[in-house]
């Protein structure tokens, strides 16, 4: 009989068991015995391994669960579809379109070009403005040296040297003329395809030089440097991907590439620049700027970047540069509205602020400076101003801020008046600079005074020089100048001048008022002359007021009144009494001494009543002061002066001291200018002109005397030179006939090899070295006008060859009285 034996399913066979195999027990039944006995001990030893087993098992379940759901959770973020797999592409599609330019629009390259080339046209029109004034100077200089030639028969003719100067401004001014008559020419695609590329050169160039410097070079050099390039390169991935979610669907407008100039967009796809989009470039170069070396082009490339990335991108951005300045609260921020678009004007952009109802202007504008922190510019760079349209209210206001930080930077611009021959001063007024956005300024000073405040050294003076100089170059113009201090600002106007009176000694002050009361009479009497006039012609003074033509047909000039130093003059004045004419007349009548006024008081009331009276016959001022307080700027002078600049002050209410408050809270802001800005002012022109910042143009002293010589050759011409001039040019005729004599005197003791000659000798001489003009010249003649040029009568002369001694007059003695004075120009 046989069965089959099999071990027990406990999962694992024992050693050497396999398929079943058939046993004869009637034959082995002793070793089936023996085998039942070793299955049952191997069955007891596999039950305890499974009890075993099965407990391990039990305690790494929750490990393996544990990494399970660890390994499906990074699948989720890491893999396909997961937020960092998104995030990655979102950088690298952001990447991509900023290197392709996808921000920037066709439009935005055709006003980049357009702006180049008015920048260009204005540096070719500065050129060429500089040149003329140059060939001007020239040409007067040559002209002097032409007039001092005795070879030279017509003193009329130009020489060689002026005819070639003359035919060189000519070709200059044509050249200025053919320039400014050409239009602006609109950039072809071929231009605004090369200015794509270019943008996407440097911008490749910015990320390549970026990379190898912040990723290779730098840790090549010292390895530390590793440890900040790679956070820096993870800030950069991570802000450039966050870029896509951060932008809402309406995205914000992107700056414009040149200057960061801000353009609101609707309805378009999200812009790739942005702030965000450049922090993570300058991040990425953080680490190769530091180690750079200053003024090299990385250092310069962060610098561009951090400067982009503090421009204003949009509205949302300039609300909350307004809100950071405390001209609005976030909850104000959604009643705040930018009316029309942020747009480029010039040099820069500019945007219209509707505030929340019950928010003045006034209040923004002054906080001008909190606003220019907000915007990370430099105050001097921020324009602010009420909205004056007609869609304007109190509760609107305008923002200019320019692309760079000096607007106003750049060489001094020569004035046109420096090569002007004549100046029509009631039709072209006063030219007198640029402003911010590189607009010319004119000022029109007719029925207007001006009143010029500021610190020393910035540039007052050459303001009220270019006022002044316009007027000299007019020979229908009558120059009064009153100055606190001597000095030789004001010296090429002695001859021109009506009137000329300089310094701060008592005698001074008492010429000054004297000279103000002789001309407030003459502005009098020039407004009864009006009115008889308009009674019997109406239509030769239309509104009773002086015209050009009675200007240039009468006596009835224009009066330019120039106070310089004012603080001087008025210090001086407060220290002493003072005697109108008035006042003089009726204490002489009543027999007893006239007491005076406070010496200031008496001043400041002349000053203010000749603005006030002789604005309508023709009377102007142009007052200035270096110290914009209080004492030296008096309301009752300030308020008449329809016209105010002021350059740098200290604070804001030296500001008001000079524009007046009105002018201030408008926006006008010369304390936030800074120490670069000389030769910068802001002007207040009142009514609708408003405010304006303006570097002025420039004439020097010498420029200015040359001016002023052609102005007295104009007046001299049209028989205008009157007053100090007049006398002036008496004074330096006769100074100049007795030099020539002189000259001529000496000039024939050299000719004859003498120390000394008598009188007919000299006469002898003088008439054959110059018969036209010594030819009738006698010895007694001779000797009467060298007495009376106090040289004396003769004198014992040396010895001669023959033994005798004759009396006449030595060179020693002739060359002494040459050098006692200066020769006339």
């Amino acid at each position: 009989m046989s069965s089959t034996i099999e071990s027990p399913a406990t999962g694992a066979r024992p050693e050497g068991i396999g398929s079943p195999v058939p046993v004869d027990l009637a034959k082995h039944h002793d070793q089936a015995d023996d085998a039942v006995g070793e299955q049952a001990d191997t069955s007891a030893a596999d039950g305890q391994a499974a009890a075993e087993g099965q407990g391990a098992e039990a305690e790494a379940a929750p490990v393996a669960n544990a990494v399970a759901k660890a390994k499906a959770k990074a699948a989720g973020v890491f893999g396909e579809g997961g937020p960092v797999r998104a995030h990655l592409a979102r950088a690298g599609q952001n990447t991509k379109g900023w290197l392709a330019t996808a921000d920037v629009t066709d439009e935005h390259l055709v006003e980049e070009l357009l702006r180049q080339q008015a920048l260009t046209r204005q540096t070719r029109e500065s050129d060429l403005r500089r040149q003329i004034a140059q060939v001007s100077s020239q040409i007067i200089t040559a002209k002097r040296a032409e007039t001092a030639d005795v070879t030279s028969n017509d003193p009329h003719r130009d020489g060689e040297q002026v005819a070639l100067l003359k035919g060189r401004r000519e070709l200059l001014q044509t050249q200025l003329a053919e320039h400014q008559a050409l239009e602006a020419q609109a950039p072809t695609e071929g231009q605004v395809g090369r200015a794509r590329w270019a943008r996407k050169a440097g911008r490749a160039a910015m990320l390549v030089g970026s990379v190898l410097a912040g990723g290779i070079y730098l840790p090549l050099q010292d390895p530390m440097w590793l440890l900040a390039s790679l956070p820096a390169a993870a800030v950069a991935l991570w802000r450039a991907g966050a870029l896509g979610e951060e932008q809402e669907p309406e995205a914000k407008p992107a700056a414009m590439a040149t200057g960061g100039i801000p353009e609101q967009q609707t309805g378009q796809a999200p812009p790739v620049e942005g702030p965000a989009f450049a922090a993570a470039i300058t991040a990425a170069r953080l680490a190769a700027a530091e180690a750079s070396t200053p003024g090299s082009l990385a250092a310069q490339q962060v610098a561009a970047a951090a400067e982009q990335a503090a421009q204003v991108q949009g509205a949302g951005d300039l609300l909350d540069a307004l809100v950071r300045a405390g001209i609005i609260t976030k909850q104000g921020a959604e009643e705040t509205r930018i009316v029309g678009v942020i747009r480029p004007d010039g040099p820069g952009w500019t945007a219209t602020v509707e505030l929340p109802g019950g928010i003045p202007a006034e209040d923004a504008i002054g906080k001008a400076s909190g606003l220019a922190s907000a915007l990370k510019v430099k105050s001097s760079q921020l324009q602010m101003a009420k909205d004056t349209s007609e869609e304007g209210h109190e509760g609107r206001f305008v923002i200019w801020c320019a692309n760079v930080a000096n607007p106003y930077a750049g060489a001094p611009v020569p004035s046109e008046l420096i090569g002007a021959q004549s100046w029509d001063f009631w039709a072209r007024g006063i030219p007198l600079g640029t402003n911010a956005r590189g607009v010319r300024r004119v000022l029109n000073m007719l029925w207007n005074s001006l009143l010029i405040g500021g610190l020393m050294g910035y540039g007052k003076s050459y303001l009220a020089r270019l006022v002044v100089a316009a007027a000299v170059l007019d020979p229908y113009v009558d120059i009064v100048v009153l100055c606190g201090k001597a000095g030789a600002d004001w010296a090429a106007l002695k001859i021109v001048a009506r009137h000329y009176v300089i310094g701060n000694t008592a005698s001074t002050i008492r010429e000054m008022h004297e000279v103000m009361e002789d001309v407030i009479e003459e502005m009098s009497a020039h407004g009864q002359a009006l009115e008889r006039l308009f009674e019997t012609d109406p239509a030769a003074c239309p509104e009773g007021k002086i015209t050009p033509q009675l200007a240039r047909q009468s006596d009835l000039h224009l009066t330019l009144l120039v106070v310089d130093e004012l603080q001087e003059i008025l210090d001086a004045a407060a220290g002493m009494k003072l005697v109108s004419a008035d006042e003089a007349e009726a204490a002489e009548s009543s027999e007893r001494k006239a007491a005076g006024q406070n010496g200031k008081n008496v001043m400041v009331s002349l000053f203010a009543r000749f603005m006030r009276v002789a604005r309508f016959v023709g009377g102007m001022a142009v007052i200035v002061t270096q110290r914009p307080d209080s004492n030296s700027v008096p309301t009752e002078l300030r308020e008449v002066a329809s016209k105010r600049a002021c350059f740098r002050v200290k604070g804001q209410n030296s500001s008001r001291m000079v524009l007046g408050d009105d002018a201030v809270s408008a926006g006008a802001a010369p304390h936030l200018l800074l120490d670069p800005h000389k030769g910068v002012s802001v002007i207040d022109e009142g009514g609708e002109e408003g405010h304006d910042t303006v570097k002025a143009d420039v004439i020097d002293l010498n420029e200015f005397r040359a001016i002023c010589e052609r102005g007295r050759d104009l007046r001299i011409d049209a028989g205008t030179l009157t007053g100090y001039a007049a006398r002036a040019a008496g004074t330096r005729e006769a100074d100049t006939a007795r030099r020539d004599l002189l000259t001529a005197v000496a000039d024939a003791m050299e000719a004859m090899g003498v120390d000394g000659a008598r009188l007919d000798e000299l006469a002898d001489a003088m008439a054959a070295a110059a018969p036209g003009r010594w030819g009738d010249l006698t010895a007694d003649r001779l000797g009467e006008q060298l007495r009376a040029l106090g040289a004396g009568g003769t004198v014992k002369l040396p010895r001669r060859e023959d033994g005798s001694r004759p009396n006449g007059y030595r060179l020693e003695a002739i060359e002494a009285l040459l050098k006692s004075g200066p020769r006339a120009a």
